[in-house]
């Protein structure tokens, strides 16, 4: 939801992501010290506010909401379609002026299989990143400090933290 969140805030822009400018997070964190249920809000510069909730120990939806001035798209299963092995399935909603269009998209692949084939073109084409919206290094890098900072306002740490 971290990077989904970066980018959504960055295309506003015209940009392939951006970093947001303040994070403030809860959490709770169990007897083994992992953090069975998290929820961040992340600001971004350009005013957008993006909520991210992660848990084990919750039921939550496996959704992403973009609400914004014109309308709500709603996308279902965005990062596990095909979680069980199987065809993948997920759906976006766009729902704008009283109007709703539903966008189906299926397929016999399994869920790692658009990684796999996207890294194995990259690496034929000799190229070090893949295409946009993959996420480059860069992207890479501000996602894992966003990811910090979040786990350091919740409390949560490692033993390599230290």
């Amino acid at each position: 939801p971290i990077s989904f969140s970066r980018m959504v805030a960055g295309a506003a822009l015209g940009k392939k992501f951006i970093n947001p400018k303040s994070i403030t997070g809860t959490a709770t964190i169990g007897e083994t010290g992992v953090d069975e249920i998290s929820h961040a809000t992340l600001e971004f510069e350009n005013g957008i506010i993006a909520e991210a909730s992660t848990a084990i120990r919750k039921e939550m939806k496996n959704n992403a909401i973009i609400t914004g001035t014109k309308g709500t798209i709603e996308l279902n299963q965005p990062w596990a379609p095909g979680r069980e092995g199987g065809p993948y399935h997920s759906t976006f909603k766009i729902s704008s002026n009283d109007q709703t269009e539903i966008i189906d998209f299926k397929g016999p692949e399994h869920l790692f299989f658009f990684e796999a084939e996207l890294s194995s073109q990259t690496i034929l084409k000799e190229k070090t990143e893949a295409p946009y919206p993959a996420m480059t290094w860069e992207d890479t890098l501000g996602n894992l400090k966003t990811l910090d900072k979040w786990r350091k306002i919740i409390g949560y740490s490692l033993p390599q933290d230290s």
